[in-house]
């Protein structure tokens, strides 16, 4: 797919990880210090609601293995020429994906309300994007710790598109789904085969199987009542 030509170095975490076990041939979870990570309750296979919100002025994380400094995320609309309204449309259909895939429901957080997810431009452009997450370890239970911040970042320096049929290189909504999907709790399964593979794989523009089966065996099938 023309939105992940190369995942090299799309996924840094905010903590030593392990190495993560294959749950199956499509799709691997994170591992980190030891634990599975996950939103809400940290029980493998329940609901969980989570907000999403865009920087809108420099932000510094020096606890984030990469991607520390964010910037306003109108760096980005302003380097490719997509407007801010139409880049919030473009995610909301980015988080989508995963919400029909699993029972796991978005929303953009509130007025003066500090996101889950923090999307961002990279203040220091690099590689194509980046996800950082934060669990509790101390509220783990069975393995599982439970998520309490998440940051992505992506490159303004790049040739963004907001059609992955354009003639762009990234498409905003293929890369940003991709790197929720770490958000959420899963890694690379390998080069291809899955939208969280970390090479180019043609015209993958959707979740595959494997996708959505991690998806679905961290938070349940949609319609699971929340948490």
């Amino acid at each position: 797919m023309r939105a992940l030509r190369r995942w090299l170095g799309s996924l840094v975490l905010a903590a030593v990880v392990t190495a993560s076990v294959a749950d199956a041939a499509d799709f691997r979870l994170l591992e980190i210090g030891g634990f599975r990570v996950k939103w809400g309750e940290p029980v493998s296979g329940t609901a969980a609601e989570v907000s999403y919100g865009f920087a809108d002025a420099p932000q510094a994380f020096p606890d984030a293995a990469n991607c520390g400094e964010l910037a306003s995320i109108s760096r980005l609309a302003e380097a490719s020429g997509v407007r801010p309204d139409r880049l919030a449309a473009l995610s909301a259909a980015a988080f989508e994906m995963w919400s029909e895939a699993a029972s796991v429901d978005f929303r953009p957080a509130r007025a003066g309300e500090t996101p889950d997810i923090l999307i961002g431009a990279q203040a220091r452009p690099q590689g194509i994007a980046f996800a950082n997450v934060w669990p509790d370890r101390s509220r783990a239970k069975s393995g599982v710790a439970p998520l309490v911040r998440a940051t992505i970042c992506l490159n303004p320096a790049l040739d963004w598109t907001d059609d992955a049929s354009g003639p762009a290189d990234y498409d905003f909504v293929t890369v940003l789904a991709h790197e929720i999907g770490h958000t959420l709790g899963l890694d690379h399964p390998g080069p291809i085969g899955a939208l969280m593979g970390y090479s180019d794989q043609g015209d993958v523009d959707w979740l595959m199987q494997g996708d959505i089966a991690g998806a679905r065996l961290i938070y349940g099938v949609p319609g699971l009542r929340r948490r």
